[in-house]
């Protein structure tokens, strides 16, 4: 059997007390939920657990490394984002006496792909005179709309000021944003003198999905291990998914060439990929992820410039609580912040379903079980983290039956 979890822990540098108001200090405040935190991580560490993990702070790795040194477990991290959020990260721990490390990989996805070089085009709008699709990508704007990748959901009122100083191209993050991020009507710039015909705002759409989505800088941490007990070699991936939901197409993108990378580095092992996806189950990206399919027409498809030729070339994944239970849980990530727009149906409020444990159902790789989620009580908050959730995430997990040497084993779907 092979237990797994997958923990976003909430990086303290994002949780203070200030940006929830739905919640207390005591609930919220770092170094009061980091003691929480490392006694559910321990909790599982007795079960042999392999624990994959997000949004893990530079300010909790002596933490983390004593834990994990004190049971005897390997942990392995990697850190990409910027100072204001602790230049938070993912990590990655299994134990020493049931595993060895077989191969190691750290990757950041969007360099999984090649991106070519994107000559600037011009056309007639439907206004007349000539309109440059990739005006938007001055030097202003591209400085602006690369440092919104890290400060957006930081300082928001920052972020509207300066799209409107410098034009971003970037919507407020709504989730009525996202329908339009492909096709669609062309949205009028009060100093705009001509209007882009649909084509030409696919394309514009279709630009700064290829540019913000080669700009992030998430990693992603893939294991390959080895069972002491009979030689028996799998693999395990993890990775934060970019938080784009002001255009939803570059989650899409990412899930694709995180899922892809993967199944790669897997090459005919069994493969188990965990993480924080940021999309929900009614998402083009979880159907992308789950099904290898994904029409170019749905308004999360990452449709990108002519001059890419990229195109999803994963295999599809189960998911673990589907498989499990028949349904993915109800909510995996619930908060009332202060900072950004999350796409809830309340202003900064947000509640669903982001996190899932996948596995390649036709490689050896059966669901036994799934960790069970926190009772209904504990869940009634309106936003986490609580006394007794102390992250804005749900920890989740599943138990797996490895077949010896990868052999084919049935699938519940």
């Amino acid at each position: 059997m092979i237990r797994i979890i997958s923990y976003n822990v909430l990086s303290p540098e994002l949780s203070e007390p200030e940006t929830f108001p739905e919640n207390t200090a005591e609930e919220c405040d770092g170094e009061r939920r980091l003691p929480r935190i490392l006694e559910m991580i321990e909790t599982e560490i007795k079960n042999s657990s392999i624990i994959s993990l997000q949004e893990v702070s530079i300010s909790w790795l002596g933490a983390l490394h004593e834990l994990f040194d004190r049971h005897n477990y390997h942990y392995t991290h990697t850190l990409y984002g910027g100072w204001y959020s602790g230049y938070m990260g993912v990590g990655v721990a299994f134990p020493r006496s049931l595993y060895s490390l077989s191969k190691f990989e750290i990757s950041k996805i969007s360099d999984t792909k090649k991106w070519p070089r994107l000559s600037e085009k011009k056309s007639s709008g439907s206004g007349g005179g000539t309109t440059t699709i990739m005006d938007f990508e001055s030097v202003l704007a591209r400085s602006w709309n690369y440092s919104t990748t890290y400060v957006r959901n930081v300082f928001d009122p920052l972020f509207l000021l300066g799209s409107l100083a410098f034009g971003s191209s970037s919507s407020t993050s709504t989730s009525s944003s996202s329908s339009s991020s492909k096709g669609g009507t062309a949205k009028q710039d009060s100093k705009a003198t001509t209007t882009l015909t649909p084509d030409e705002q696919q394309e514009k759409n279709a630009i700064e999905t290829f540019y913000q989505s080669k700009r992030r800088s998430n990693q992603a941490i893939l294991l390959r291990l080895q069972r002491k007990s009979d030689g028996t070699i799998f693999c395990v991936a993890n990775y934060h998914n970019p938080c784009a939901i002001h255009l939803r197409p570059i989650i899409t993108f990412h899930a694709a060439m995180y899922v892809q990378k993967a199944q790669q580095f897997a090459e005919s092992y069994p493969l188990i990929v965990c993480g924080d996806f940021n999309m929900t189950p009614d998402s083009g990206g979880y159907q992308l992820v789950t099904t290898a399919q994904l029409d170019t027409s749905h308004p999360e498809y990452p449709l990108l410039p002519d001059l890419d030729p990229w195109r999803p070339t994963l295999r599809a994944m189960s998911s673990a609580y589907w498989v499990s239970n028949g349904q993915e849980p109800e909510t995996t990530n619930k908060a009332v912040r202060l900072i950004g727009s999350w796409g809830g149906t309340e202003p900064n409020a947000f509640s669903g379903t982001l996190d899932y444990i996948f596995f390649d159902s036709k490689r050896g790789l059966s669901v036994v079980d799934t960790l069970s989620l926190p009772s209904k009580e504990d869940q009634t908050p309106i936003s986490w983290p609580t006394l007794s959730i102390p992250s804005d995430h749900l920890m989740i997990g599943a138990t797996f039956q490895l077949l010896n040497g990868g052999e084919e084993g049935e699938s519940k779907i």
